[in-house]
Formats: C-alpha cells, sequence, structure tokens
C-alpha cells in the first residue's frame, strides 16, 4: 500500500504491513521497499503521532505565519495610523498656530480700534469741555449784563417811583385845592340849610338826617355824614368832588 512514509534510514518508499503471528499479532508498521537490502522501518502508531505532531507543527507554523502576517499588516496599518495621525497633528498644530496668529492679529486691530475710539472720545471730551466752559462763560457774561440791567431797572423804577409819587402829590394837593376853593365859594353864594325835625337822610330814607350837605343841600344820617376840613359832604358829592 503505498503512503507519503518514507524509510528513515534509506529515504525511500515504505509499505504498511500487518504482524499475522508471534506475540505481536495485528500489530502494523511500515517496511522499507528495498527489503531485506534495507531494514528500514517505522511503528504505524508512533509514525502516526509523529504525523500527527507534523500536522500540528505545520498548522502551528501556519497558524504562527498567518498571525506573523496578521501582525505585520497591523503594524503596518498601525504605522499608517499613527503617520496619519502625526500628519493630522502637524496639520491640527499649523491650523491652530494659523487660528492663534490670526486671532493675534485681530486682538491687535481690535486694541488700535479701541485705541483710536478712546483717543477720538478724549477728544470729542475735550471739544465738549471747551464748547460747555464757552456757553457757561457766555450764559456768565449773559447773567451779568442782565444782573446790571436789573439794577438799572430797578433804579430807574425808583427814580420812576419817586417822580410819580410827588406827581400824585402834587395832583392830590391840586385837586384838594380846587375842592376848597369850589367850597369856598358855593358857601358864600348858598347859605346852608337848617335841618328840620322831620328831615331823612338822602340815602336812607328810614334815618333821620343829622347833617346837611353842603354841595347838594340834601340831608345825611350819621352813617353816610362824610367830613372834609369843616365842610359836609353826603356820599355823592363827596366821590364827585374827589373825582373832579
Amino acid at each position: 500500500m503505498a503512503n507519503d512514509i518514507t524509510c528513515p534510514i534509506c529515504g525511500s518508499e515504505t509499505t504498511l504491513r500487518t504482524v499475522k503471528k508471534g506475540p505481536d499479532i495485528g500489530r502494523q508498521f511500515y517496511v522499507c521497499d528495498r527489503f531485506p537490502e534495507c531494514k528500514g522501518r517505522l511503528d504505524y502508531r508512533i509514525q502516526n503521532k509523529i504525523i500527527e505532531l507534523d500536522k500540528l507543527r505545520d498548522q502551528h507554523e501556519q497558524d504562527t505565519q498567518t498571525a506573523r502576517a496578521e501582525l505585520e499588516r497591523y503594524k503596518v496599518d498601525q504605522e499608517t495610523i499613527i503617520k496619519n495621525e502625526k500628519a493630522e497633528l502637524e496639520r491640527y498644530k499649523v491650523d491652530q498656530e494659523t487660528i492663534i496668529k490670526n486671532e493675534k492679529a485681530e486682538l491687535e486691530r481690535y486694541k488700535a480700534e479701541q485705541e483710536t475710539i478712546i483717543e477720538n472720545e478724549k477728544a470729542e471730551f475735550e471739544r465738549y469741555k471747551a464748547d460747555q466752559e464757552t456757553i457757561i462763560k457766555n450764559e456768565n457774561a449773559e447773567l451779568e449784563r442782565y444782573k446790571a440791567l436789573q439794577e438799572w431797572m430797578i433804579k430807574n423804577d425808583r427814580v420812576i417811583q419817586e417822580q410819580t409819587i410827588q406827581i400824585e402829590n402834587r395832583r392830590a394837593k391840586d385837586r384838594l385845592q380846587q375842592i376848597d376853593s369850589q367850597l369856598n365859594l358855593k358857601e358864600e353864594i348858598n347859605k346852608p340849610k337848617v335841618i328840620g325835625n322831620n328831615e331823612k337822610c338822602v340815602v336812607h330814607q328810614s334815618r333821620n338826617a343829622v347833617a346837611i350837605c353842603t354841595t347838594c343841600g340834601n340831608g345825611v344820617c350819621d352813617i353816610c355824614r362824610t367830613g372834609l376840613g369843616d365842610k359836609t359832604y353826603c356820599p355823592s358829592c363827596f366821590n364827585k368832588s374827589i373825582n373832579s
């Protein structure tokens, strides 16, 4: 029976044989095909174990090679991943540096703009202060002019009042003098009436007269009688003499 087992001595092919007699009856072993020239042989069970071991060794070597290949691929993948991650990290660093650079530039621009705004506001504030000082100065000057005008007007008003009082006094004096002249003239023309027992007041008809009006000659009661100097007047004549 042909097989793949070779002679351990000469390397020739072998044939599987079975012991038919003796104490080892039924035992199988491989015999070199060059027997009897070559005495090489192998026990079937041992050989099977060897074969199994060879298969296990081959499987182990195959598994080892597969694992090594897988490990190599894993290493290559990991190196690629690490390389890509390093490249990504470098790009990230470059991007971050660019962002930081741009942000610094933006900050500098912002600072410059803020400084310009502050300078403009300071200048505007100085102009405002100057304007306010000018306004206050003008208002103070206007106030001084107003005060001077008020003082002048008060002074003139006082003078005018004094002059008006003097004029009014002169007019009142002239009127009184005129009234006295008229009264004196009427006294000379008209004799005074004598109050009768039943003489009534020209205003209050229910009251008795206590005096006679020097101008009109009507009787007047103690309520209506008005004296001016040594003259007696009724209310109507007194008002006329005052307003004339």
